[in-house]
């Protein structure tokens, strides 16, 4: 059965390192601690570095099952999101080596190199599937209100649905769309053209759809070509692979 999308899901939406309110406020602590020792340690005001110390010690808590996963420490995992969110803010004034350097021989703290970069490659890793998975979402998001309006769609399928009854399919169609996009394999998504994913999964949930109301599907290749920019022959050359790949991986009751 394919899962619900959640789109409140953190960069971590695929891990399942759970702890208890007590050990998330302890290391919330530690972790903002560390911090301020370090930007201390270099000799800043940490005052003026508020709003970065927030977004690392709140990244970081996504971070934390790295600590299961590879044995990372909690001093490496809030070095990893700190080095992490200076670079998406553009801040260059440290580079990783002395971050590290520093941590180590004035704070004292267990932190390898090696285990930094692998920390960090999982952060770059887990960046561009979620940006892969929320663009498409995204796109079927800004699609369906579109095909909803259509008056000609709906002229041409009237014989199968009164206004409301037609609003409702398509809405669900946007429910179950948005579901397989969540469950897509990654290899299937990563690299390829979110507008052509994105009507895939469209594609397949008027298909899915269309045979629990008993009429023939409503949104062909041609329709969303129309509304998506992407050729209908790309769409049905493709989605046979993603449609084996959902239904191989036991998401789809078929």
């Amino acid at each position: 059965m394919i899962r619900e999308y959640e789109e409140s899901s953190s960069l971590s939406r695929n891990n399942s390192f759970i702890f208890s309110l007590e050990i998330y406020r302890l290391y919330t602590f530690r972790a903002r601690s560390f911090i301020k020792e370090l930007l201390t340690a270099l000799d800043e005001n940490t005052t003026g570095w508020r709003h970065v110390i927030d977004e690392a010690t709140k990244f970081s808590m996504q971070l934390m099952y790295l600590k299961k996963d590879i044995g990372a420490t909690l001093s490496e995992i809030t070095l990893a999101a700190f080095w992490h969110i200076l670079q998406t803010r553009g801040i260059n004034k440290f580079n990783i080596n002395k971050l590290i350097k520093v941590s180590r021989e004035k704070l004292k703290r267990r932190v390898l190199y090696r285990r930094i970069l692998k920390i960090l490659s999982r952060i770059r890793l887990m960046e561009l599937n979620f940006s892969a998975y929320r663009e498409v979402v995204n796109i079927i998001l800004t699609t369906i209100p579109k095909l909803i309006n259509d008056r000609f769609l709906f002229m041409k399928y009237k014989h199968g649905f009164n206004p409301n009854e037609f609003f409702y399919y398509i809405e669900n169609v946007r429910r179950i769309a948005i579901r397989i996009a969540n469950e897509i394999p990654r290899n299937l998504i990563s690299g390829k053209s979110r507008r052509v994913i994105a009507a895939i999964c469209i594609y397949i949930a008027d298909k899915i759809l269309s045979k629990e109301y008993g009429v023939k599907p409503v949104l062909s290749a041609k329709v969303l070509e129309n509304y998506l920019g992407v050729s209908q022959f790309t769409i049905l050359r493709r989605y046979k692979t993603i449609y084996s790949a959902l239904i191989n991986t036991g998401i789809l009751n078929v």
